[in-house]
C-alpha cells in the first residue's frame, strides 16, 4: 500500500508544482492585484480544507482537546520556521521575492506535514486519502503560481526552475510514508496529523498569505476573493 500511496503522492504533487511554477512564470510580478489575488483565492481554500475538512475529522477520530493541541503544534512549527526565514535572509529586497523564499521554505515544511495528513487518511479509508490528497493539491496550486511568480525574476533559466519545482512536490511524498506508518499504529496518529498539518497551514494564512496580499494591494474586491476561495474550498470538500 505505501509503494502505491508514496508513487500517487509523488506524481501528483511534482505535476502541481511544475504547472503552478509554469503559470506563475509567465504573469507579470508587476501586476500587484493578481498576485494578491492569488494569495487571497489560496488562503481562503486552505481556510476552508482546514475548518470544514481536517479539524472536524480530526475531532472525529479523536476528541477536541488532541485536535487543539495538533493545531497549536502546527501554528509553533511553522512560527519557528518564519522566525528563522525572516533571520536568515540578510536583505529583502522586494515583497514578492520574500514572501516567495518563506512560501518555498514554508511549503517544503508543511507539505511533509501534510504528507503525514494524507498517509495517515489513506490508512484510515480510501476516500478520505484521496478526498484529502485532491484539496492539498488544488490549495498548493495558487501557492506555487506565487513562487513561480517570484522565480520569474531570476536569472535562471526554465529548466532550473522547473527542477526547483521538482523538490517542492517530493515533501508531500515522503511525509506520506510516515503517514501510512503512523496511521498504522493507532487512529490517533491520524487525528494528530490532520490537526498538526492544520495548524501548519492555518499559520500561513493568517501570517503570510493575507498579510502579503493587503501591502501588495489594498483593494477590497482583492480581499473579497478570499471569501470566494473559502467557500470554493468548501464546494470542493462536499463535491
Amino acid at each position: 500500500m505505501w509503494l502505491n500511496v508514496f508513487f500517487l503522492v509523488f506524481v501528483m504533487g511534482i505535476i502541481t508544482s511544475v504547472v503552478g511554477v509554469l503559470i506563475g512564470n509567465g504573469i507579470n510580478s508587476k501586476r500587484n492585484n493578481v498576485v494578491a489575488s492569488l494569495y487571497e483565492i489560496s488562503a481562503g481554500m486552505m481556510t476552508g480544507i482546514v475548518c470544514f475538512e481536517m479539524i472536524p475529522k480530526s475531532i472525529e477520530i479523536s476528541n477536541i482537546y488532541l485536535t487543539l493541541f495538533g493545531c497549536v503544534s502546527g501554528v509553533i512549527l511553522v512560527l519557528i520556521l518564519d522566525i528563522f526565514v525572516n533571520r536568515s535572509k540578510k536583505a529583502k529586497d522586494n515583497l514578492i521575492n520574500t514572501s516567495a523564499l518563506i512560501i518555498i521554505i514554508s511549503m517544503s515544511i508543511h507539505n511533509i506535514v501534510e504528507g503525514i495528513a494524507i498517509g495517515s487518511a489513506f490508512v484510515f479509508s480510501l476516500s478520505l486519502g484521496i478526498s484529502i490528497l485532491i484539496l492539498n493539491l488544488v490549495h498548493d496550486l495558487p501557492e506555487t503560481i506565487v513562487v513561480g511568480i517570484g522565480l520569474n525574476k531570476e536569472k535562471s533559466n526554465i529548466v532550473k526552475k522547473l527542477i526547483k519545482a521538482v523538490f517542492l512536490g517530493m515533501p508531500t511524498a515522503i511525509g506520506a510514508i510516515f503517514g501510512i506508518i503512523l496511521g498504522t499504529i493507532s487512529d490517533t496518529y491520524i487525528a494528530l496529523s490532520l490537526s498538526l498539518s492544520g495548524g501548519c497551514m492555518l499559520y500561513i494564512v493568517s501570517c503570510d498569505l493575507i498579510p502579503s496580499s493587503k501591502e501588495i494591494s489594498k483593494k477590497k474586491i482583492v480581499s473579497l476573493i478570499y471569501v470566494i476561495g473559502l467557500l470554493l474550498g468548501l464546494y470542493i470538500i462536499k463535491i
